[in-house]
């Protein structure tokens, strides 16, 4: 079994995005939340195939929540969802391009614990070739 959570967080931490990300870390944190933040989480990582008992082919699932509150982009005041959504098309251009993985939902969350903040969740999916790196769509 083959958790990319590390990678796709160094990786998203390469992107360039329309404001200044906060943080980007992987679930379950005991760190205060800062914001604009991305979450990655590893949803499920089931083996696909095995040969002669090794796994060889991975389906994973991974998903990105992206949390922000209004803020001022470029001097403009511009609400949470709004930023959510820029962010989003940064995390998707480079989910597709660095591991060809396809997007398989976008949702609109309200955060049970603060109103003020939006939250955007995406899931992605793929099936790893846990030798080679080399993801399938």
């Amino acid at each position: 079994m083959k958790n990319l959570v590390n990678t796709v967080i160094t990786q998203l931490d390469t992107l360039t995005y329309p404001v200044v990300m906060s943080v980007i870390r992987a679930s379950y944190s005991k760190a205060v939340p800062v914001y604009p933040m991305i979450v990655v989480e590893e949803i499920s990582n089931a083996t696909l195939m095995a040969l002669k008992g090794e796994e060889r082919l991975s389906s994973v699932v991974y998903q990105i929540d992206i949390f922000s509150k209004d803020m001022f982009v470029a001097t403009t005041l511009t609400s949470g969802v709004a930023v959510c959504r820029e962010i989003a098309t940064s995390v998707d251009a480079g989910l597709n391009s660095i591991f060809g993985m396809t997007r398989t939902s976008s949702a609109e969350l309200p955060d049970i614990n603060d109103a003020t903040v939006s939250r955007l969740v995406l899931r992605y999916s793929g099936i790893l070739d846990v030798k080679t790196d080399y993801m399938y769509r």
